[in-house]
C-alpha cells in the first residue's frame, strides 16, 4: 500500500537528522584535539582536555536523543484504512453509503478523502467528502453517476490521503460545485497517496 511510502519517507528523514547530529558531535571532538596522542606535538593544555570532555558528553547526549527518537518511531503504529462496504465487484445503486475502518494516526496535516472515478476515465475524479479519522469506524455518502444513463457502468471508489493544500483544493471544488450546481471531474492533486480502493458496478 502506498501509505508505506509516507512512513519510509519520515523514517528516512529521521535517520538523515541523526547522522547529521552524530557528525556534528564527532567534529566537536576532533576539532578540539587530535584523536591519537602519538600525533600530538605539544602537551595538551587543560582547556583542550576540558573541551574534549565536553565534546564527548555532547556526542553521547546526541546519540541518546537519536536512539530515543528512533524507538518512538519504531513503536508508533502506522495508520490503516479499509473499505468494508461495499465489496469489490458489488452491484450498487446511484447513491450509497460506504463504510470502513480506521486505526493508527495520520501524518500531521494530512487528510483522507473519498474519490470516485468512472471507467474508463483515468484522469477524471469526483471528490465525495473527507473521512473523519478521529474515530475507528467511518461512513461516507457516495454518488455514482446519473440515475439511468450510467446503469451498468463500472466505478472505482478510492480512499486517498492528501496534504493540507490539496485538502483545501477539494473543499474549494465542493463549495464551487454546490454554488454552480456543476460537478465536473477533476484530476487528482499532486500530494495524493492511494490508501484503499474497490471497483463496483452500477445497477
Amino acid at each position: 500500500m502506498e501509505w508505506i511510502e509516507v512512513i519510509k519517507e519520515v523514517i528516512s528523514n529521521f535517520y538523515v537528522l541523526v547522522i547529521f547530529l552524530i557528525i556534528v558531535g564527532f567534529c566537536l571532538i576532533v576539532g578540539v584535539i587530535p584523536l591519537h596522542k602519538n600525533i600530538v606535538l605539544h602537551p595538551i593544555p587543560e582547556w583542550a582536555k576540558f573541551k574534549s570532555k565536553v565534546g564527548g558528553i555532547i556526542l553521547i547526549i546526541l546519540c541518546v536523543i537519536g536512539i530515543g527518537i528512533g524507538i518512538i518511531f519504531f513503536l508508533q503504529k502506522p495508520f490503516e484504512v479499509k473499505i468494508t462496504t461495499p465489496k469489490k465487484g458489488d452491484e450498487v445503486s446511484k447513491s450509497i453509503k460506504m463504510y470502513g475502518t480506521f486505526s493508527g494516526k495520520l501524518p500531521e496535516r494530512h487528510y483522507l478523502w473519498v474519490v470516485v472515478n468512472p471507467e474508463p476515465s483515468p484522469n477524471e475524479w469526483w471528490p465525495q467528502g473527507r473521512i473523519d479519522s478521529s474515530i475507528g469506524d467511518w461512513e461516507a455518502p457516495v454518488s455514482l453517476g446519473r440515475e439511468k444513463e450510467d446503469i451498468g457502468a463500472k466505478y472505482t471508489i478510492a480512499i486517498i490521503m492528501v496534504d493540507e493544500k490539496d485538502d483545501r483544493y477539494f473543499e474549494d471544488y465542493q463549495e464551487k460545485a454546490k454554488k454552480t450546481s456543476s460537478w465536473p471531474g477533476i484530476p487528482l492533486p499532486g500530494s495524493k497517496i492511494h490508501i484503499d480502493k474497490i471497483t463496483v458496478k452500477r445497477k
